[in-house]
């Protein structure tokens, strides 16, 4: 029973450290954006996009990002993760058949 809490220590910390990582990145990014390090800022997004928990909180910032740099497939990736992964998938829904117009 006690290596039961011991373990569930480790993990407890290992979280917090993943979320204060995570939260760095963030920071990070927005601070490339502010500082129009664009390319720098994209490369921060596309990390924070592996996992579907950061997708909804990055899309604002990000989903820009691949339209300004033309890539046109990994944005229509990034909506289909959202419209998988989504609450509300109807905003990435409308989304995507624009960025299907504009490709077309």
């Amino acid at each position: 029973m006690k290596s039961f809490f011991t373990y569930f220590k480790v993990l407890i910390v290992f979280i917090n450290f993943s979320l204060a990582a995570q939260d760095r990145l963030f920071d990070l990014a927005q601070q490339y954006v502010d500082n129009g390090e664009f390319e720098k800022a994209l490369v921060v997004y596309d990390q924070l996009a592996l996992d579907k928990i950061n997708q909804e909180k990055i899309f604002a910032a990000y989903y820009p990002l691949l339209l300004k740099y033309e890539r046109t497939k990994d944005a229509e990736k990034f909506l289909n993760q959202l419209i998988k992964n989504a609450s509300d998938p109807i905003p990435f829904q409308i989304d995507l058949i624009v960025l299907h117009e504009k490709i077309t």
